[in-house]
């Protein structure tokens, strides 16, 4: 079990932000954020006064101020305006719900935070894809790789022609210098050890400073030819991704871990 070291051990629940239009998709998950208890269970136990089910299946509707939340104990949910609210707002205008959530584990232990979502009411959101293959200039550039190494910017390789970036081996990462959100449907990544291993790699997204979303890989590519792909889609809209490798299986690196990326592609 994976613990930040911000905020120690045991059962945390975190406060979660979520930015929406209300043209599009109203989901997430309130829990991603939040921390194990120590016997490494956590769930959803009471959202805006309402107990939720605990069943697999289960799905509890709970009123918000302009719409309505369908939420399971594993913090998933969907929110959809009313109709009312949706014919009555001006264009343009930002709704904001705030929702209480109680979370607890097995041994009894609870924590509290909140839900924050701030809706935009009859924007759309114009999709458009952009690829980072670092041997040209994207069509759409919002992204900073700003990381330094032995006090020299970021730090580029090439494999038969084929250009990539190779990261620092602190896993900074790379973050939108724009402000602007996206979603990360697909990368080569690669160790770029000299010998085969398996690094463990936790790859985290954050948006508005907070955690939303965590994917462990295990990355054996050793060159970006591998082809070894990562998507954190399923961590939706983010600004910011940053990574740490917990563990090596089958050898070592050469030195500090400095993996190699190449062909990012996000959706703006």
């Amino acid at each position: 079990m994976v613990h930040d070291n911000l905020y120690g051990y045991g059962l945390f629940a975190k406060d979660d932000y979520y930015r929406f239009s209300s043209t599009e998709v109203m989901a997430g998950n309130i829990l991603n954020n939040d921390r194990e208890g120590d016997n490494g269970e956590k769930a959803l136990r009471f959202f805006g006064g309402s107990r939720v089910s605990l069943t697999n299946s289960g799905t509890t509707e709970v009123a918000g101020k302009y719409g309505t939340f369908r939420i399971k104990a594993d913090g998933s949910f969907t929110y959809a305006l009313n109709e009312g609210v949706k014919t009555a707002t001006a264009g343009g205008t930002v709704l904001t719900e705030n929702i209480p959530y109680k979370i607890s584990d097995k041994m009894g232990k609870t924590d509290f935070a909140y839900l924050t979502m701030d809706i935009n009411v009859g924007k759309t959101s114009q999709v458009r894809e952009t690829v980072y293959t670092f041997d040209k200039n994207p069509t759409l550039d919002i992204l900073s790789f700003g990381t330094t190494y032995d006090g020299d910017q970021m730090m580029f390789g090439s494999e038969n022609g084929n250009g990539h970036w190779q990261a620092d081996p602190w896993g900074l990462g790379f973050f939108s210098s724009t402000g602007a959100d996206f979603v990360l449907t697909d990368m080569t990544v690669a160790t770029g050890n000299s010998s085969p291993v398996t690094a463990v790699v936790v790859f985290q997204g954050y948006r508005d400073g907070r955690l939303v979303g965590t994917k462990t890989v295990n990355l054996d590519a050793t060159t970006i030819s591998d082809q070894q792909h990562v998507s954190l889609a399923e961590m939706g809209k983010i600004d910011r991704v940053s990574y740490y490798i917990p563990n090596v299986v089958g050898g070592e690196f050469d030195g500090l871990p400095t993996l190699l990326f190449d062909d990012i592609h996000l959706l703006i």
